[in-house]
C-alpha cells in the first residue's frame, strides 16, 4: 500500500565535519540504510551509503559540493 508508507531518517554528527546516519522505511517490506558523510573543506564532502531493500542491496559513493 504505497499510500501509507512511513520513512524515518536521522544523522549523528560526532564532529562538525563527520556524520553517520540511519534510514528506515516500510515501503515494499522493511528497508534500512546506513550513510556516512565527511567534509574535507567547508564546501566539499564525500558520501558513502548502503541500502538494504526488499529485493536488492545498494552501495553508493558520491561527492557533495555546496556554494
Amino acid at each position: 500500500d504505497e499510500e501509507h508508507d512511513i520513512a524515518l531518517a536521522g544523522d549523528y554528527y560526532w564532529s562538525p565535519q563527520s556524520s553517520v546516519g540511519l534510514e528506515l522505511s516500510d515501503a515494499e517490506g522493511y528497508d534500512y540504510g546506513l550513510r556516512f558523510q565527511h567534509f574535507f573543506t567547508q564546501s566539499i564532502a564525500m558520501k558513502l551509503n548502503y541500502t538494504a531493500a526488499y529485493d536488492e542491496n545498494v552501495v553508493g559513493v558520491g561527492l557533495t559540493a555546496r556554494f
